[in-house]
């Protein structure tokens, strides 16, 4: 079975039901060679070229994840025996949480693993170690700003609330509406922005806190505090994938 990565914020939001797609870079990144009517691209193979048609067909058969595959998240862990002796239990970095990995630990010693009291690399996560599953439902690929609103708000991003407090229904009151009750919308995170007591004389963020009606502009931070060397701006190819989470063991 493949692993897929995600940093802690996602995972909350899949565990959640917030997180339904994720975007993956295209390495290498096909080049645009003229923009003619059917376009003509390079990829991968030097001087062979392909119109937009031939690009997007192998562009979309030579994803990492396919349709109907089922993968398992991969994350920062730790390994330590069980109390009883016979299996493993793992430690997620994410949230401190402890589970039985239900692999005997003769068969993990012979493959070198062993408690080290050290957080492990998502990279080399195995399997057996993993706690939550994804079912892959579709794959495309495409431009990253071709995302729509609603994509963005499949990827996960944070909805920022406004809880109603006394003052603002004092407020409400005093002109006649009615009060409110429930947390309310506000906006969308800027995962760009930086919280810092140092920056009580000075702010340096050039954006604010949180984005009013613009989800592209929550998730376009929220890309580009992921992948520093393809930021939003230079438009790189994608693949969308769209999942259902399957839950954990």
């Amino acid at each position: 079975m493949k692993g897929i990565i995600f940093n802690p914020d996602m995972i909350g939001a899949i565990v959640e039901g917030r997180k339904t797609q994720t975007r993956r870079l295209i390495k290498p990144q096909p080049k645009q060679i003229n923009n003619d009517f059917d376009g003509t691209w390079e990829w991968k193979e030097m001087g062979h070229y392909y119109d937009d048609l031939t690009l997007f067909t192998m562009l979309k058969n030579s994803s990492r994840y396919h349709a109907g595959e089922t993968v398992y998240i991969k994350e920062a862990y730790a390994l330590r025996p069980h109390s009883d002796g016979g299996y493993w239990e793992a430690q997620y970095k994410s949230n401190g949480e402890i589970r039985d990995c239900n692999c005997a630990v003769d068969a993990i010693r012979e493959i070198a693993y062993k408690w080290d009291d050290k957080w492990r690399s998502p990279l080399f996560m195995p399997e057996w170690a993993a706690r939550y599953f994804l079912k892959i439902l579709a794959v495309r690929a495409e431009r990253l700003q071709e995302i729509t609103y609603g994509d963005c708000i499949a990827e996960g991003i944070e909805e920022i609330l406004e809880y109603p407090d006394d003052v603002t229904n004092k407020a409400l009151r005093r002109i006649g509406a009615e009060e409110v009750t429930e947390p309310y919308h506000m906006g969308w995170r800027n995962y760009q922005y930086r919280h810092d007591k140092r920056y009580k004389w000075y702010n340096p963020n050039l954006e604010p806190e949180w984005f009013a009606g613009r989800p592209d502009l929550s998730f376009k931070s929220l890309w580009d505090s992921i992948n520093p060397k393809y930021l939003w701006v230079s438009n790189p190819w994608v693949f969308p994938y769209d999942f259902e989470y399957k839950g954990g063991k």
